[in-house]
């Protein structure tokens, strides 16, 4: 089960962030990527509620 939670833009809409528990478990990871080339931007965060 893969689930994308909460997106949030960046003011200048430079960055996207957004949140996905990709196994079910609710156990979510914060990505944030660079909207204009769809890459990740820094470390992901693995955090444990919603």
């Amino acid at each position: 089960m893969h689930v994308m939670n909460d997106k949030e833009v960046s003011p200048n809409n430079k960055l996207v962030a957004y949140s996905e528990d990709t196994k079910g478990n609710e156990i979510y990871t914060v990505c944030v990527v660079d909207a204009e080339i769809g890459a990740h931007v820094g470390l992901l965060l693995v955090v444990t509620t919603s």
